[in-house]
């Protein structure tokens, strides 16, 4: 994903910078002492760079959440590299309006469609047994606060086709909060 960032034009600004880094309650101090991390360009797909700085105004989770084994460490880090105040904007999958759970009706259908993936019937695209159940919007926002974020918030976004032609579209939202 970083590198097909890495070929789009905000990517060419300087004052724009990414990288690849696995968050954890170790962030914070990782950051501190500049390690790199990888941060591909078009021209260097191998570069890695310390980060610009030490703490960001600003991190946003794109469509990561469900990923995540563990999202205590996860929420640690972030708050690890976020600046007192600094905003946390997360997107992730929802429940559609009338409560339908539209990933796992989706997931049941692909399990269906493919029985020797274990790890896809299980959930998860990191290993089997490993399932996030679908965020609501109070869910969200339960989360956040309980990982100390204030001003939490959290709202419907568009219907994302992100599962293919043959399943159905799946509500998406994004969520927000000031870090302590």
């Amino acid at each position: 994903m970083l590198k097909t960032f890495a070929k789009q034009p905000v990517a060419q600004h300087s004052n724009v910078s990414y990288g690849l880094v696995s968050l954890g309650p170790g962030s914070a101090a990782e950051f501190k002492a500049r390690n790199a991390f990888p941060s591909p360009s078009e021209a260097e797909p191998d570069r890695t760079a310390p980060p610009p700085v030490q703490a960001f105004d600003i991190a946003a989770v794109n469509l990561v959440l469900h990923h995540v084994d563990d999202i205590a460490p996860f929420m640690e880090g972030i708050k690890g590299v976020l600046k007192p105040g600094g905003v946390l904007v997360v997107t992730e999958f929802t429940v559609a309006e009338d409560g339908t759970d539209v990933v796992a009706k989706n997931r049941a259908r692909k399990a269906e469609k493919d029985r020797n993936a274990a790890a896809e019937a299980a959930g998860t695209v990191n290993a089997p047994g490993h399932l996030h159940e679908t965020f609501s919007l109070e869910s969200i926002q339960k989360l956040l606060t309980r990982f100390g974020f204030t001003d939490v918030g959290a709202a419907r976004g568009p219907i994302l086709p992100v599962f293919g032609p043959d399943m159905d579209p799946v509500p998406g939202m994004y969520a927000y909060g000031l870090a302590p």
